[in-house]
């Protein structure tokens, strides 16, 4: 039986994968390492880890278990947050990202799939839209593109 990873995440990732998908942190990541939860794949030029092993990490943190500080850590003022807040933007459905683009849904739909627009899968069907992250991919995508793919980009920005 196969098991399909539920983000979609390869087996092998990059320290700034780890840091975009998964922890956000990198004094969560440091942490996590010296504690010896997690540690890069050995004989290799750069840190690559074990999709599965970060899974691990992240399991233990959400079960309660907390990484010892780092020795030149800060002091935490009276209140503070251990890490610190992580404020995400709310994620929009279909209905309210399309109408962010002007584009229809099913023109969302569709460059959802394309991987014009990104989106956050929840199951097969369900999508859900972070319109900040929209709006950096296109400006991305904009600079990338050659003549002829700017006049259409510009018009998804609009």
């Amino acid at each position: 039986m196969m098991v399909v990873d539920p983000m979609g995440l390869p087996p092998i990732l990059t320290t700034e994968e780890i840091l975009q998908h998964i922890f956000r942190s990198h004094i969560l990541l440091e942490r996590i390492c010296k504690a010896g939860w997690l540690s890069p794949i050995p004989d290799l030029e750069e840190p690559y880890f074990s999709r599965d092993a970060a899974y691990s990490a992240l399991d233990r943190l959400l079960k309660g278990d907390k990484p010892a500080r780092l020795e030149d850590e800060p002091a935490l003022k009276a209140g503070e947050p251990e890490i610190g807040k992580v404020s995400t933007p709310p994620l929009v459905g279909a209905k309210e990202a399309a109408e962010y683009l002007d584009i229809s849904t099913s023109t969302l739909r569709d460059y959802s799939e394309q991987g014009v627009v990104p989106c956050v899968r929840l199951g097969k069907t369900h999508r859900k839209y972070d319109l900040v992250q929209i709006r950096e991919h296109l400006e991305k995508k904009r600079k990338e593109s050659g003549p002829g793919r700017i006049e259409a980009l510009k018009d998804l920005l609009r």
